[in-house]
């Protein structure tokens, strides 16, 4: 049996002796000149026997694993308690992140000492990071619409005072501000110009600087071009104004010259009016004295 290796599923060797009782032996090589260590125990024997304790142990290791896995649910049902606990309350957290709710979520109240602690701990303080940032971009926020109300009112200097906790809301407060300075700059260049046009005085100009683009730009360049041709036309007026100016000067002298003439005229004129009321007088006086030697005449 041994040199054919027929061994049971133990590495046991089953037969019948010569006795003819069923026996199970277990053989050991000694040496390499196939010396063998040989011990068999009756197969009835080893039943009897073990199987009893088999049993026993079976019914034992149940009940020790029953227990165990009581003991180990019991266990991990106590430790892994907070695990609900961190869950709500990162559900609550994320609920305030995405604006779903604007109540801002409790800290853990998770005491044990363990690594759901030291877990609680670090959720905790990341939720008051969380929440002080999103209080200081919402305060952001909120002051940019107030400075957006009053740029609409035309109150040109207002500026974000408020520092947010995202950094693309940082980069886009500080853009809004150099904006919102720009702007300001610009409209109170163009308010000054025009306040000097205001006041009949048109040699005022905008500094445009290279930076500016587009629809401001031509804004400006237009209130130039306004002043250039107000310039022009005041020139072309003064011009004319001149013009009209030396020729109403000749007209004055033509008229002083023409006073002039009319006033000897006058004179002259004058003087023949008293020559003919004189000769008229005459006249007067010799045609009394006709009709006084005429009535003479008569009388004689």
């Amino acid at each position: 049996e041994y040199a054919a290796k027929r061994f049971d599923e133990n590495g046991l060797i089953p037969y019948v002796n010569y006795k003819g009782e069923s026996v199970t032996a277990k053989l050991i090589p000694l040496n390499e000149q196939g010396w063998l260590a040989v011990a068999a125990i009756g197969a009835n024997t080893f039943s009897s026997n073990t199987l009893p304790l088999l049993k026993t142990q079976l019914i034992l290791a149940a009940v020790f694993i029953v227990a165990l896995s009581l003991f180990v649910y019991v266990l991990l049902k106590k430790s892994l308690s907070p695990i609900k606990t961190i869950q709500e309350k990162l559900d609550d957290t994320f609920k305030f992140i995405t604006y779903e709710t604007q109540k801002a979520p409790d800290k853990l109240s998770v005491t044990t000492r363990d690594e759901f602690g030291l877990m609680s701990y670090a959720i905790n303080e990341n939720i008051d990071k969380v929440v002080d940032g999103i209080k200081k971009d919402s305060a952001m926020i909120d002051e940019l619409n107030g400075v957006a109300n009053k740029m609409i009112r035309g109150n040109l200097g207002a500026k974000i005072a408020q520092t947010p906790n995202n950094p693309a809301l940082v980069e886009l407060k500080e853009l809004l501000n150099r904006f919102f300075a720009s702007i300001s700059a610009n409209l109170k260049d163009i308010a000054i110009v025009l306040n000097s046009y205001n006041k009949n005085d048109y040699t005022s100009r905008v500094d445009i600087k290279d930076d500016i683009e587009s629809d401001l730009r031509d804004m400006m360049l237009g209130l130039q071009s306004a002043g250039d041709a107000v310039c022009n036309m005041l020139r072309e007026n003064l011009s004319e104004a001149q013009s009209l100016e030396e020729k109403a000067k000749v007209l004055a002298d033509s008229m002083k010259e023409l006073t002039q003439g009319a006033s000897k005229q006058a004179s002259a004129i004058d003087e023949s009016a008293a020559a003919i009321e004189q000769m008229s007088s005459s006249m007067n006086a010799i045609s009394q004295k006709t009709v006084d030697v005429m009535r003479q005449s008569e009388e004689i």
